[in-house]
């Protein structure tokens, strides 16, 4: 490959990404410490769009899991025209907006509107500092080395998620989980040398036009995330959703020129498995993300990503998107496409 391109340098780059995150968390220890562990908070709004709108799905669910309060990850136009379905007057929030340029119109309108009308407090994470977000913000994050060159977002999503994660971890005092994710620098860095070369030689032989992406739990943002980069990097058609829910009536269009990739949990062994034979049926093609595989999984499918990290599945689901940013990459190159530069597309959604 001749041309250098900004975006794999970004997808490569991310475990340094991560490294950064990580110090900046531990400096900043004792303010992210109550962030999230503040009872004064009945629920928690995670906010966002494109991108970082899928990063608070999983964001979401990682605090229901380890804060076990109430939380909602939600665009952020939805909370701009319909606040009144969200929020309740007497009921206390915390607003978490996450926008990579900080300069998101929605989601700086958002904020700004229901600061002014509700009162709510926030805690903002953005990559770039002096933005129109933090301006708004009560409290925040700013993970500098996470902002990119490229119009898609590869290492601020994995980056801000990752911070997330972090401060709900030290929040809810789960010290496990918190030093799970310390180890993903080095297992991120491994995982982009064992699958770089594999990836762009599996895409030459590609010939898939049509992309589903299934995961579930805190797995499902980070479908519709893969899902996101391949169409905006590779311009095709490309759909999303929880794992099971493939088989209520989207299968209806599956077929040999459909590659399903597969998010693979632990918590959902049983039922995946199953699934995985219902898709051999389809005639697609399948790409499975796993911790391990079995044989039973590599006989049904055509390519298996092994991450072999020993971590719990919320603290893994990070390591599962280098590879399939690698994915959307070379099938873009291959289609003669530049990903730096996607069609209708700007780094910064402004109006």
């Amino acid at each position: 490959m001749q041309q250098n391109f900004h975006t794999l340098d970004e997808i490569l780059s991310q475990p340094d990404a991560w490294e950064d995150v990580i110090q900046r968390v531990e400096k900043d220890r004792n303010k992210l410490n109550d962030v999230f562990r503040n009872e004064e908070y009945e629920e928690v709004l995670f906010l966002g769009c494109g991108s970082s709108y899928y990063l608070c799905l999983s964001a979401s669910r990682v605090f229901a899991n380890f804060i076990g309060r109430k939380s909602t990850a939600l665009p952020s136009s939805e909370l701009l025209l319909y606040p009144d379905i969200y929020l309740k007057r007497g009921k206390s929030y915390l607003i978490v907006p996450v926008s990579r340029s900080g300069e998101t119109s929605e989601t700086v309108n958002a904020l700004s509107y229901v600061r002014e009308s509700y009162r709510i407090k926030s805690f903002a994470i953005s990559c770039y500092e002096e933005s129109s977000l933090l301006k708004e913000s009560d409290a925040c994050l700013i993970l500098p080395r996470a902002s990119e060159k490229s119009v898609v977002m590869t290492k601020s999503f994995t980056s801000m998620l990752l911070a997330l994660e972090l401060a709900i971890a030290l929040s809810a005092e789960a010290n496990d989980y918190y030093r799970e994710l310390q180890t993903l620098p080095k297992l991120g860095e491994n995982i982009i040398k064992r699958y770089k070369s594999f990836l762009e030689d599996f895409v030459k032989d590609l010939g898939c036009e049509q992309f589903v992406y299934l995961g579930s739990g805190p797995y499902y943002g980070l479908a519709c995330e893969a899902m996101l980069k391949m169409k905006e990097m590779a311009n095709l058609p490309c759909e999303a959703y929880h794992t099971l829910e493939y088989i209520h009536g989207p299968k209806s269009t599956a077929n040999d020129k459909t590659l399903v990739c597969l998010l693979y949990s632990a918590d959902e062994r049983k039922w995946e498995e199953r699934f995985l034979e219902e898709l051999a049926s389809l005639g697609t093609r399948n790409l499975i993300e796993c911790e391990v595989s079995m044989d039973r999984i590599r006989k049904l499918s055509d390519l298996v990503v092994e991450i072999k990290s020993e971590l719990s599945d919320f603290a893994r689901g990070i390591l599962y998107m280098p590879p399939l940013q690698l994915l959307a990459f070379y099938k873009a190159v291959k289609r003669n496409l530049n990903p730096d530069r996607p069609k209708n597309l700007s780094q910064v959604v402004t109006y």
